[in-house]
């Protein structure tokens, strides 16, 4: 299992029985049937995930002023 197909496992909502679509306007509701993880887990897991994210716009830059020619 590669890293890509975990990260996208843990933010979907039906593993926790919970349901986000566009019948619900985006918003997380609670499903018919029971999850396989338990909703706190879920909640922790998605604020681990989204506090991994802060770091992303501090990388690399394609355009950078200092290197007008970087793309050519």
């Amino acid at each position: 299992m590669s890293y890509q197909y975990l990260d996208k496992m843990l933010r979907q909502p039906i593993y926790a029985g919970l349901e986000k679509s566009t019948l619900t306007d985006g918003q997380i509701v609670t499903s018919t049937f029971a999850g396989i993880v338990p909703e706190w887990v879920y909640y922790t897991n998605q604020q681990l995930l989204d506090s991994r994210q802060v770091n992303k716009t501090e990388g690399y830059q394609n355009i950078h002023p200092d290197y007008p020619l970087r793309r050519f």
